[in-house]
């Protein structure tokens, strides 16, 4: 897929919520590798993550989503 704001191709992966803390996404070749209750900002972003919240939030399960690295934007299919 590519970004609608600069035509750059955008990376497929998973929006998450850490036990209602943070939102984040994560890349899809990491997503069978993490356990979602166990990490914090830093390793998150370690294993090519992207904090999207990291404050209080309400989502319950997955979505997924496309980042682009260039503009800074995440495309989610619900």
């Amino acid at each position: 897929m590519n970004c609608p704001n600069c035509n750059e191709t955008m990376k497929k992966g998973e929006i998450m919520s850490t036990t209602g803390a943070r939102i984040f996404w994560q890349p899809e070749e990491a997503c069978k590798e993490w356990n979602k209750f166990r990490y914090t900002k830093s390793t998150i972003e370690k294993l090519g993550g992207v904090v999207l919240v990291n404050s209080q939030s309400n989502i319950h399960g997955t979505l997924t989503g496309y980042h682009c690295k260039e503009c800074r934007k995440v495309l989610v299919e619900y």
